[in-house]
């Protein structure tokens, strides 16, 4: 049975599989149990349990009903193969994974990169209506605390500004000399050492000169040696 999710490309189509499909004992890379095992009652138990406990939002009437659901009845999706790529996943934890964050192959990261919209009413083809509203209200709730956390973290991030200074201003910091050497040779080597060594501390003094009758103030920086 194939399945397009709304808001993806028609390239993002995967196939729903019986278990006469495939191999039974197949295991789900996302969840590491056989594809067509899992309770997804349970599955969808447990990661509203999940997000419950994560979540930084208030809970809405929409959400505190689905913490109150116990899933019963619900139905196992079985296994999920994505038409393009071919890779295989359990129907419940690729749902999950595809609608809280954006449409891309767990595994080879094929895909759209869409996200899925959760406002429709009608639930996609060959997705049973319960299922699709569970996941609906289970994305939507990911989706908000996902974008919470990121708001939360950039403005714990320490803003830097880079403030451009003049060389005058950098002198005037900083504190730096010149070092005159003198050599007992002419030529002197790269490693002969010096017979004496002069330090001539420095300061800079910074003067408005004008560069001419039609131009404008122009600043000029003056290095002169220490008194």
């Amino acid at each position: 049975m194939r399945i397009l999710l709304p808001g993806l490309e028609a390239t993002d189509v995967f196939l729903l599989l019986e278990a006469a499909e495939d191999q039974a004992d197949t295991e789900c890379p996302l969840t590491m149990e056989p594809m067509h095992a899992p309770n997804d009652a349970q599955f969808f138990a447990e990661c509203v349990k999940t997000t419950d406990k994560n979540s930084r939002q208030a809970p809405d009437d929409a959400w505190t009903q689905l913490t109150q659901d116990d899933f019963s009845g619900l139905p196992n999706m079985g296994a999920i193969q994505i038409v393009k790529c071919g890779h295989k996943f359990g129907g419940a934890a690729f749902m999950y994974e595809v609608m809280t964050k954006k449409f891309k192959c767990p595994i080879c990261r094929g895909g759209s990169v869409n996200e899925v919209a959760l406002d429709t009413a009608q639930p996609p083809a060959n997705v049973h209506s319960r299922t699709w509203d569970v996941l609906c209200r289970l994305a939507a709730r990911v989706r908000e605390n996902d974008r919470s956390q990121r708001i939360l973290e950039e403005s714990q991030i320490p803003s830097t500004s880079l403030q451009v200074v003049s060389v005058f201003e950098v002198y005037h910091a900083l504190p730096w000399q010149i070092d005159f050497s003198i050599y007992r040779s002419e030529h002197p080597s790269y490693n002969e050492r010096p017979y004496m060594v002069i330090p001539i501390p420095m300061r800079v003094d910074g003067e408005s000169i004008l560069g001419g009758h039609d131009r404008a103030p122009t600043e000029e920086t003056t290095i002169r040696s220490g008194e």
